[in-house]
């Protein structure tokens, strides 16, 4: 196994067994006997997102797993996984939840901010020089199995994700020819929904390993050139200033992608996200 993804596993798996104990940088650190900055640099290398914001997002999951799953005191929990004080858990669980820990436990309606993840060594060394747009393909139904391993690693891009009204969704894109992947070794790289009559792109996942590789920037472009009625692509990600992004505003904005309207899409505050295809086929 290639030495960062171990290392990244090893600390996946460390906070996965210390959720409800304070973490932090330094004590991660110290478990698995590198410096802070090591295992910052290479957790961020290798799944497109800091360590202290991973952290952070399976700590207030696990939170709120206990509000609509036990009777523990607020208190507690925000003492269990490392806040000074119920007011600085509370802050910090509204700003990523859109409610307060009371009205979470209150409304009994559970969903995961971000769940585990699960890295994989591939046996090739490096993916450098694909053309991903030539490896994007008609997704089938044989690989729902696929499907099912692949959802938990993007579930950071898409609040109150239900994974089994997606599979439905997913299942219903195939049907309609509409669903479209990369995959590697029964690994999926990448997914697209894609309306090539409008170029709405309602569902687009990149597995973490990928973020930083130039994949996301392929299926926009090979959007581009499967929507040939459409004069632009739309999809939607989080409002500006939503805690709950983890990088996905400044990822469309860096590839050209301008701010639209703002929508609320299954009781979530979201934005509305374009661009013409003729800036993506220049590129």
């Amino acid at each position: 196994m290639d030495n960062q993804i171990s290392l990244a596993t090893t600390i996946i798996d460390y906070i996965e067994n210390h959720l409800d104990e304070k973490m932090n940088l330094e004590s991660i650190a110290k478990e698995v006997s590198y410096s802070k900055f090591h295992i910052h640099r290479v957790f961020s290398e290798t799944v497109g997102m800091p360590l202290f914001t991973y952290l952070k997002r399976r700590q207030l999951t696990e939170a709120a797993s206990m509000l609509t799953q036990s009777e523990i005191p607020i208190l507690d929990i925000a003492l269990m996984i490392g806040y000074e004080s119920q007011q600085a858990f509370s802050t910090m669980f509204k700003a990523l939840y859109k409610k307060t820990p009371n009205t979470f436990r209150q409304d009994q309606q559970f969903y995961p901010l971000q769940l585990p993840y699960s890295l994989h060594a591939f046996s090739k060394n490096t993916f450098s020089g694909i053309n991903w747009v030539q490896e994007i393909t008609s997704a089938t139904m044989q690989e729902m199995s696929c499907w099912r391993s692949f959802l938990p690693l993007i579930i950071d891009g898409f609040p109150y994700l239900e994974e089994e009204n997606c599979l439905f969704e997913l299942k219903k894109a195939i049907d309609n020819d509409q669903l479209f992947s990369i995959q590697e070794e029964d690994v999926i790289i990448g997914a697209i929904i894609l309306d090539p009559e409008t170029g709405k792109i309602p569902f687009l996942g990149i597995h973490p390993q990928f973020k930083q590789k130039g994949v996301y920037k392929a299926f926009f472009i090979w959007a581009a050139q499967e929507s040939p009625r459409a004069e632009k692509l739309s999809l939607t990600t989080y409002r500006d200033r939503d805690k709950a992004d983890t990088g996905y505003r400044t990822m469309l904005k860096n590839l050209g992608f301008k701010e639209s309207r703002f929508l609320v899409e299954y009781g979530y505050p979201t934005q509305s996200f374009e661009i013409p295809k003729i800036q993506l086929l220049g590129q």
